[in-house]
């Protein structure tokens, strides 16, 4: 079932709220990834918060936003495993990802749709995260 722009911002209002934790602890874990890139504990709390954004967009049908977190998810999964080692590339390409998540709820909060927005870019810099 497809909503309206209406209805979307309806949705979008409550995610929003209910995304804002997920999102401030993927920030304050990156940061923690930045200054020691081997942290097994920001490493694992990274993939479980990426895992309960993507499973949080698929049940309100967010595709982009659950694409983006599937694409973190898959990245923290690998690190887990030993690759790809975290650089500063990478972490730069991380925060931009989170960083076009919360643009892109913001949008999806205020417009009611994903329109002009670029989410292929996003996922294309998280390619090599994996």
């Amino acid at each position: 079932m497809e909503l309206s722009k209406e209805e979307m911002i309806e949705v979008m209002a409550v995610f929003k709220g209910e995304s804002e934790e997920q999102l401030k602890t993927l920030a304050e874990k990156m940061a923690v990834l930045e200054a020691n890139p081997k942290d097994a504990g920001a490493i694992e709390l990274l993939h479980r918060t990426s895992h309960s954004m993507k499973g949080a967009a698929r049940m309100m049908g967010l595709t982009p936003i659950e694409s983006i977190g599937h694409a973190l998810e898959d990245g923290f999964k690998a690190v887990k495993d030993g690759k790809p080692l975290i650089t500063p590339d990478m972490i730069g390409n991380i925060n931009a990802a989170i960083a076009g998540v919360r643009q892109l709820i913001d949008k999806l909060a205020s417009e009611g749709t994903t329109e002009g927005f670029d989410v292929s870019g996003i996922l294309k810099k998280l390619e090599h995260f994996k």
